[in-house]
């Protein structure tokens, strides 16, 4: 691939404020940013300032992530082009990922499904750096070793799937959109903003550029802006472990928002995916400790995490796959003893006491394996304290329905099972829900509905067992990380690379050790590394990582600021930490 050229404004970024940055969107400019966080932001700060504006109403902004912007695009280009290209399917993330398994698992025929997962992720990883990064793809290059001869095979097989079947990867369409741009598919002021602001990006990839050169040569005029911080004070803290500085941050908190009510926090942790619940805990201790107390776990919190859990972790989702593991013809009683106690089930509620007496019975019984006909059987036993009639019909119900639908039929046929076997059992309850369980439930229905659209990239139309179908579908579920939107809050807790662009009063760093900051290199095992180095591909070398450390140090704690304060811990697990008072920073 011929380099892009980079344009003037591409070189550096140009610094701006929120103000000026906002006031693009009266001159009908389409803002795009580097993740939907910092898209979310400037959205809540373009209507904040129309309402003191004192609009009552107003056209909504047009400011998207990089990824829905490519997306819009493309459908512009399905509308405007006569092309055969564009009657391609776009692929969703779980159907690509679904291809690659089903092509791997051509190859290891042996190794079970599960097997596979982290396999297919890293090779629809390493396809993604490969496009991203424009990087060679000749045969040579990969005879490598192992993985890589494998990825190169995969991929001829990917891409005659891709040919055949008419579907589009993500990861080919900044490409297919820069041809549709050079061949004036698209046209300014129509499909094409007059004027495109780029911000919250750090680098650029190769196709990134070379789609932004086509929209320049278009007539598109482009800017690539960051959002520039004021000068405040940086103070460095070592902690005896990280409990410890968890604690510290959150008591430090606490102290700003009693200090500034109106202010805007940030905790930023870069270990947060593995420190998550811990930091939950800790801060609704110190700033919310009442939802310690019974029935006061719902209160609304003063923080939002940025990270969500796996949806699966959710005790309504979990629920919802222990019924469907019911369809076993044994199961365990840990599971029936689950499904029993739940009170989100018909008659939960209602037969509450009786269910627990029959949980009590199955486990003086002593047999850990269950058929659900003894289950029916005990529930429907009149006259006993133990009798669930309501139980009893759920089960009866369920029972016959699963007997009836065992034969293998397609991942769209499944789905409608998974959902009527739920409301056969009143899954999720007879009470209303919290707002936070509604969103799980509706979570729960997407993933039904996405994986429904399996069906779309199936070869040749096969048709999979209850087995198959279920544990695909519950990789699904604990693939989706999911976080319930909540209410504006002061307080953000974000990772360490989720900042890029937003702005705050007060801002902690967290667990900055040496063995994340610098990050680890983490090359993709299926690409030569040779390739991915020439290519300065993300995480393919101790330089790359270093450089962006001292990139995003050097935007986070600017040289002029005054040092606060500084300590020393002799603990064998200190870590260094930030904590500054900085009126908005820019990380």
């Amino acid at each position: 691939m011929k380099k892009p050229a980079i344009t003037t404004c591409f070189r550096y970024a140009r610094q701006t404020n929120v103000s000026d940055l906002i006031q693009t969107l009266d001159h009908c400019a389409t803002i795009v940013t580097g993740n939907r966080r910092l898209a979310r932001s400037l959205l809540q700060v373009f209507n904040r300032e129309k309402l003191a504006e004192g609009y009552t109403a107003w056209p909504v902004p047009d400011i998207l992530p990089w990824d829905a912007w490519l997306q819009r695009l493309w459908q512009e280009v399905i509308v405007c082009s006569q092309s055969t290209v564009t009657q391609q399917l776009l692929l969703t993330p779980e159907q690509e990922y679904f291809i690659w398994q089903k092509i791997l698992a051509e190859q290891t025929s042996d190794a079970p499904l599960h097997a596979t997962h982290e396999t297919a992720v890293r090779l629809m990883e390493a396809w993604q750096i490969l496009h991203a990064w424009a990087i060679p793809y000749k045969t040579a290059d990969f005879d490598c070793n192992a993985d890589t001869r494998l990825f190169r095979q995969l991929t001829v097989t990917f891409e005659a799937n891709c040919r055949k079947n008419g579907w589009l990867s993500t990861a080919v369409l900044p490409e297919k959109l820069t041809e549709r741009v050079r061949a004036g598919d698209l046209r300014l002021a129509y499909e094409l903003p007059r004027e495109l602001v780029l911000t919250g990006f750090e680098e650029w990839t190769p196709r990134q550029l070379s789609l932004l050169d086509a929209l320049e040569q278009a007539g598109c005029a482009l800017q690539w802006v960051q959002l520039s911080g004021q000068v405040g004070q940086i103070g460095k803290l070592a902690c005896a472990d990280s409990r410890d500085e968890v604690r510290q941050a959150a008591h430090w908190i606490r102290q700003r928002m009693q200090a500034d009510p109106a202010a805007s926090i940030a905790l930023v942790v870069p270990e947060l995916a593995a420190q998550r619940e811990m930091i939950c805990q800790t801060l609704d201790e110190v700033l919310i400790p009442q939802t310690l107390q019974p029935g006061q776990h719902d209160l609304a919190r003063p923080y939002n995490l940025s990270l969500g859990k796996p949806l699966s972790r959710y005790p309504l989702i979990s629920l919802a796959l222990d019924i469907l593991d019911l369809t076993a013809s044994v199961v365990e009683l840990p599971l029936v003893n689950r499904v029993l106690r739940s009170s989100c089930i018909a008659g939960g509620d209602r037969e509450m006491n009786a269910r627990a007496l029959l949980d009590a019975r199955l486990r003086e019984s002593g047999e850990w394996n269950l058929d659900l006909q003894k289950l029916l059987a005990n529930a429907a036993r009149g006259g006993k304290p133990y009798s669930c009639p309501l139980l009893a019909v759920s089960l009866s119900s369920f029972i016959k329905q699963v007997g009836a639908a065992r034969t293998p039929t397609s991942l769209g046929e499944w789905a409608r099972r998974f959902e009527q076997w739920l409301k056969v059992f009143g899954w999720p309850g007879e009470r209303s829900l919290s707002s936070e369980e509604y969103q799980v439930a509706q979570a729960w229905r997407e993933v039904l509905k996405e994986f429904s659209t399996l069906d779309w990239v199936v070869i040749n139309g096969e048709s999979v067992d209850l087995s198959t179908a279920l544990e695909q579908f519950r990789r699904m579920v604990s693939g989706m990380i999911f976080q319930p939107e909540s209410a504006q809050t002061a307080v953000q807790v974000l990772g360490l690379f989720e900042t890029s662009g937003l702005q705050f009063d007060y801002l902690w760093i967290m667990g900055l050790h040496d063995g994340v900051f610098p990050a680890t290199p983490r090359p993709n095992p299926f690409l030569p590394l040779a390739l991915q180095r020439r290519v300065d591909a993300p995480h393919a070398s101790a330089q790359r990582e270093l450089r962006m450390a001292t990139t995003l140090q050097a935007e986070s704690f600017c040289p002029e600021n005054e040092i606060a304060h500084q300590s020393i811990s002799t603990g064998l697990s200190a870590a260094a930490n930030t904590t500054g008072r900085v009126t908005s920073v820019n990380i």
